[in-house]
This record gives C-alpha cells, sequence and structure tokens, in this order.
C-alpha cells in the first residue's frame, strides 16, 4: 500500500515538472514575439552628452527596434546635450534595453554611476503626446533651432516627422507648463517666500522681489491681472506676452502695466494694486 502511494506522488511530481518546463517555454517564446514601444533619454549629469556617445547608444538601439527616431538635443532646462529616442521592437522589454544599452554605452561601475542617467519607459497611450506619433513630434521639436541638427532614424519618414510635430503642436504643453502663477490669492505669500530664501537683501521692495522672480523664468502673471470690464487690453496683453516669452529682458514698465495701469506715480501704482485686491475680495490683506 505504501509502495502504491509512492508511485502516485512521483508520477505526480514528474507531471507537475513537465507542466512548469511547458510554461517556461511558452513565457520564452511569447517573450520572444511581445512588442513594446519606449521612451528613452540618456544624458550625462551637470555636463554634455558626447556626440559620440549618441550614436554608441544609437548604434545598440538600431540592432533592436523595428523603428526608432533618437534627437540629439539640447535640454530646454539645464542647456546640457542629451539623447532622446522612441521606438519600437520585439523580443526587448524595459529592463533588458536598460541594461543593454548601459552596457554598449560602458556606464558600469560604481564609479560611474554617478555621472550618468538613464531613463527608460514604456509609451503610455494616456493621450496623444504620448502615443507613437505624438513622441516622434516630441522628439523632434527642437531639430529646426539648429542649423546642424543631429538625428537617426529607422522606418520613420518626412511624413510621419511632419505628423509627429502637428500633434505635438496640438496636444504637447509648452515650455510655461512648469511656471509657478502668480494669481491675486497668492503672490504675496510667494513674493514673501522668495524674498527669504532666494534674496540676500531680506528688506527688499515687492516690485524688486517681483522682478527676482520673473527673471528665474519660473515665475509667470496670471491673466486675471489683464482683465477688466471690456476684456483684454491690447497694451497689457503685450506687456505680459513680453515677460513670458523675455523673461530676462528689461520688464519694469511691463510690470507697471500689468500690476498698475493707468497709475502715475509709484504712490498712484500702489493704489491702484491695493484697490485692485481690495475689489477682488482680499481687503483684510491690506
Amino acid at each position: 500500500m505504501s509502495q502504491l502511494l509512492l508511485n502516485t506522488v512521483e508520477i505526480y511530481q514528474r507531471k507537475e515538472v513537465a507542466k512548469s518546463q511547458r510554461a517556461n517555454q511558452t513565457r520564452a517564446t511569447l517573450g520572444k514575439e511581445i512588442y513594446h514601444e519606449f521612451t528613452i533619454t540618456f544624458s550625462r549629469l551637470g555636463g554634455d552628452l558626447p556626440e559620440t556617445e549618441f550614436h554608441t547608444g544609437v548604434n545598440y538601439l538600431d540592432s533592436v527596434s523595428q523603428w526608432f527616431h533618437c534627437v540629439y538635443q539640447l535640454g530646454d532646462e539645464e542647456g546640457h546635450w542629451h539623447a532622446q529616442y522612441t521606438g519600437g521592437g520585439v523580443g526587448v522589454d524595459k529592463t533588458s534595453v536598460h541594461t543593454a544599452l548601459k552596457n554598449a554605452l560602458g556606464w558600469t561601475g560604481v564609479n560611474r554611476s554617478s555621472r550618468w542617467n538613464l531613463d527608460v519607459k514604456y509609451l503610455s497611450y494616456k493621450n496623444k503626446v504620448h502615443a507613437t506619433q505624438g513622441m516622434i513630434g516630441y522628439c523632434h521639436k527642437n531639430v529646426k533651432n539648429f542649423k546642424h541638427p543631429v538625428f537617426r532614424s529607422k522606418n520613420v519618414s518626412e511624413k510621419d516627422i511632419q505628423t509627429g510635430l502637428d500633434t505635438y503642436l496640438l496636444y504637447g504643453s509648452s515650455e510655461l507648463k512648469g511656471r509657478m502663477n502668480l494669481a491675486r490669492f497668492n503672490i504675496f505669500g510667494k513674493a514673501d517666500l522668495f524674498r527669504r530664501f532666494k534674496m540676500q537683501r531680506k528688506r527688499a521692495s515687492f516690485r524688486s522681489t517681483l522682478k527676482r522672480m520673473i527673471r528665474t523664468g519660473k515665475y509667470m502673471f496670471y491673466t486675471d491681472f489683464i482683465l477688466d470690464g471690456r476684456g483684454l487690453s491690447e497694451e497689457r496683453c503685450q506687456a505680459l506676452w513680453r515677460i513670458l516669452i523675455m523673461p530676462t529682458a528689461p520688464i519694469d514698465k511691463d510690470i507697471t502695466n500689468i500690476l498698475f495701469p493707468g497709475a502715475n506715480s509709484s504712490f498712484d501704482r500702489h493704489k491702484h494694486f491695493i484697490s485692485f485686491l481690495s475689489f477682488r475680495g482680499f481687503g483684510h490683506f491690506c
């Protein structure tokens, strides 16, 4: 009786092993056939990615991509050269691409890990920008700014690039997306924080504090400041537009037009601004 039980257990174990082996073979086969699309950024921390490393990385990505578009470009914020890739391939996943690309670039070892940045993501398809055409446009958006642009493609046509740029133009975010809006309800609080933590002159005037904030390129005036009973003022719209696109240009007059319209003296300008806040329901702060 015990021998029969042992034989039954042995047969069951053999069947389980066989089932596990078949499952592993199935997963391996499917892994070779699964198609993924990626967006990849690789750069040097605190400096420029050498163009030679751009081409080294693209040579590897070319070998695993059915299609791709990769651009060597300047970053919008830090101003360093880096590589921006989007593409798709079969038989590779996020982890394997990250490891193989790092090895291809020679970015291995503890001593080098703090000097590079490699970000590999699947396309999310949450909206049109994060889908295939939108990401092609995102990669290519700054190419026209360079006299001799450097980019490489595989199975991506000029029509694909133009469609991508049109998609990004319609649905992409502008450079203003990262700026803090200075509105009637937060302008004093934000100015006070900036004065205390970013300025050496702790008794700096409200105007000089605003100027310093705008010049950082991280703040912008909310459009409520240029609204009146008749709609938008063209002159004040132009003043706000100049501050948005050229925050480091002389902006004294533009700040006056936005915050203190029609005021002649310094006293009148501040009186107008306080009246504006009071009209908006913030008189208890004045």
